[in-house]
């Protein structure tokens, strides 16, 4: 054997003061947004199958990855955001005002390529406001990749410059999750997460970093979680996977994918098989 993975559940805690809907964007091509209806928990039914994206022509012209955001006060008002294109993606947010029925595109442009991009609705600054968030990988100081927090207020329409997380080494292969504590009866309520896989050794693997702003967005705290504790012999570790959610007691929960290895390559991060030499791959 040359690995040992496991899912990982992270639980934190930041220091501070009728019938059920589902929407869900599912990645085919193009993309769709399924509306799901479900009069029981235990029997859901897709009820109407809508197109977000438009119809590829050619891989130059593909989507994928789609992640799909719920307004925090709206029920019908959602947003989807997909990279398109092929080797220079790029981002397409859309907005839908009827449960996914009909979607009209956002013509801002947030800071980051199109490469993994994410976004989260929460509340605003304000009460009754919305504000919508977008993580992407963004250029700063001449290097690439670092990971960017924007955020906007029309709904795409302007965003404001990101915050960029510069504490970690800038990496092409992180892949990153964002949510927004929405309930409004927990302590943390407005507070934005984010968390991201990056290098954190260039010889044995990526770390695990988590981000948190209770001041919508516009100053945020950062937390590195350490990997599991590998068996003897595995000590490089390739984490990747994360996913990040708030509870209603204030809590956050980051789960992800720790695989433990003999050997790990950075210039080939998913080839979790070992580090090909000269001589060939090492031995087990």
């Amino acid at each position: 054997m040359d690995s040992h993975d496991k899912r990982l559940a992270l639980s934190l805690r930041p220091v501070r003061g009728s019938s059920l809907i589902l929407l869900a964007a599912l990645l085919a091509a193009p993309l769709s947004a399924v509306a799901i209806t479900a009069p029981t928990l235990s029997a859901p039914a897709p009820v109407r199958e809508t197109r977000v994206s438009s119809i590829p022509t050619s891989r130059a012209t593909r989507s994928r990855e789609p992640i799909v955001a719920a307004h925090p006060f709206l029920a019908s008002r959602i947003a989807v955001v997909y990279p398109a294109g092929d080797s220079s993606p790029y981002t397409v947010i859309r907005i839908s005002h009827d449960a996914g029925a009909s979607w009209t595109t956002a013509h801002g442009h947030p800071a980051g390529g199109g490469n993994h991009p994410v976004i989260a609705w929460g509340p605003g600054p304000k009460a009754g406001t919305a504000r919508l968030y977008y993580m992407a990988m963004v250029g700063s100081g001449g290097s690439c990749c670092y990971f960017g927090i924007s955020h906007s207020d029309d709904e795409g329409a302007t965003w404001s410059a990101p915050f960029v997380s510069t504490g970690t080494r800038p990496w092409f292969g992180g892949f990153p999750d964002l949510t927004v504590d929405n309930n409004p009866a927990s302590p943390n309520y407005g507070t934005v997460y984010a968390a991201y896989n990056w290098l954190r050794d260039p010889a044995t693997g990526t770390g695990m970093h988590v981000l948190a702003s209770s001041t919508y967005g516009r100053t945020w705290r950062a937390i590195e979680v350490p990997p599991a504790a590998a068996p003897a012999g595995y000590g490089d570790t390739w984490r990747i996977g994360y996913r990040v959610r708030a509870a209603p007691d204030g809590s956050v929960y980051v789960s992800g994918y720790q695989l433990n290895l003999r050997y790990w390559n950075v210039n080939s991060p998913f080839n979790t098989g070992g580090r090909r030499t000269s001589a060939g791959w090492p031995s087990p």
